[in-house]
């Protein structure tokens, strides 16, 4: 569902942008994390898409495969430079990208935010989830599962505001009876989620329950 979800998104984002042009046409993904698998299926959804409305469309995966919100900004500006039709972005740090996303728009380059959003840019749409609800019902449905009582962690990393908002609705859900004793830092890589949740788990070994704030902890 989530894979079709995001071929029917691209499908929109290519239909509105293509149509207007005969010639072949060049388009991007942005992403904070290359190399996530969540970003990986939803660059898969892209390709999928393009094929389907025309095989000589191009797209392009481009993003820093470590977090740094400056090099996702980079990477933006220089898919202004090459003159692309059409950029897709998840803005891990919205005000990073905010200038970069806004000379992309003045430079007749439409772009569409999906995941994390940058309302603050000029960005066309948005598509993704409400971030403080998703968490909001993880921490219900732990609750619920825990019979309100117990401990749990946080595997995260900072940066992201989706991830922030994800946190922030966790904990307003969380029931009194249940503590947040630990929270890490899994640096959005699967090989340091399960270094680092391993590591709490040692330390806090009446953990009844871990809330992965994205994918890759996971």
């Amino acid at each position: 569902m989530k894979k079709f979800i995001i071929l029917m998104f691209l499908m929109i984002f290519l239909l509105t942008f293509v149509a207007t042009s005969f010639a072949a046409e060049r388009y991007a993904m942005v992403v904070f994390l290359k190399g996530s698998e969540f970003f990986n299926w939803a660059y898969k959804g892209m390709i999928d898409a393009a094929k389907m409305l025309d095989p000589s469309i191009e797209v392009e995966l481009q993003g820093p495969s470590t977090w740094d919100a400056t090099l996702e900004a980079r990477a933006i500006e220089q898919l202004i430079a090459k003159g692309v039709n059409g950029v897709i972005v998840t803005a891990g740090e919205a005000s990073a990208l905010v200038p970069a996303i806004n000379r992309a728009i003045d430079a007749k380059i439409p772009v569409i935010t999906f995941d994390s959003d940058a309302p603050a840019s000029k960005r066309l749409s948005f598509v993704g989830t409400n971030n403080y609800n998703a968490g909001y019902a993880a921490g219900k449905a732990i609750s619920e599962w825990l019979g309100e009582k117990g401990k749990v962690g946080i595997s995260t990393f900072p940066g992201p505001a989706h991830l922030v908002e994800r946190i922030e609705g966790f904990k307003a859900a969380l029931a009194e009876g249940i503590e947040i004793v630990a929270t890490v830092n899994d640096e959005g890589d699967v090989a340091m989620a399960e270094t680092q949740i391993t590591a709490m788990l040692q330390a806090n070994p009446d953990i009844n329950g871990i809330f992965a704030a994205h994918g890759n902890p996971g």
